[in-house]
């Protein structure tokens, strides 16, 4: 079994989307399935539950059933979703954090946002994932998420080895100085730098290199 946290942007902006069909059926549609390898994770205290109904409650006002019927069909015995464990889930005011703390907790770490823009902010180090409390996560946008779930349980896997492997990069965050020099490496920042010689100071750096 697979697991993987909905952020609630994708349900808030299915409505709009040129394949909201498609990401109805080939996306939201596969975790309703009985047999299906594919599992949501939620919080066992209902918080992301709330969240999605706060969601749904907008998709209908836009005339859109089709999102509340997933919400009951997920909720249906038996249940699809797979509920865990969050350790102070309680504290988290953000909903973007209620996602990223929930998914930080599961073994396969997978996050699906509707896209990457809304959740790059400068989080991700390597490709598509990004750092939670020391706690590597890969980010899939909608587009990315059809295509794993439209794989076989077995190439799913595989692409999910590719992950983890990918979850495992180092986050490199280097500075070497040089006579007069400062430089950094791998992607790593320079703030407010000084370059002094006999207590005196030449320059000040606050770029980026």
């Amino acid at each position: 079994m697979i697991c993987y946290t909905l952020s609630d942007c994708v349900l808030r902006n299915i409505n709009t989307d040129s394949k909201k069909k498609e990401i109805r059926t080939d996306l939201l549609g596969v975790f309703t399935q009985e047999r299906s390898p594919h599992k949501i994770v939620v919080d066992r205290t209902g918080k992301i539950i709330e969240i999605y109904n706060e969601a749904i409650d907008e998709a209908i006002g836009d005339n859109n059933p089709a999102i509340f019927y997933w919400l009951q069909t997920m909720a249906d015995f038996p249940q699809s979703w797979e509920p865990i464990d969050v350790d102070n889930i309680e504290e988290v005011t953000s909903k973007e954090e209620v996602f990223l703390k929930v998914c930080s907790h599961t073994e396969d770490k997978m996050l699906i946002v509707y896209h990457h823009n809304g959740w790059t902010k400068g989080k991700y180090y390597h490709k598509r994932s990004l750092m939670y409390k020391n706690v590597s996560i890969r980010v899939l946008d909608r587009n990315e998420t059809m295509a794993l779930l439209s794989l076989s349980e077995d190439q799913a896997v595989n692409q999910m080895f590719n992950y983890e492997k990918d979850l495992q990069k180092p986050i490199v965050n280097e500075t070497i100085v040089y006579d007069h020099s400062i430089v950094s490496q791998g992607g790593s920042n320079i703030h407010d730098a000084k370059i002094t010689e006999n207590g005196k100071k030449h320059q000040k750096f606050g770029s980026r290199y």
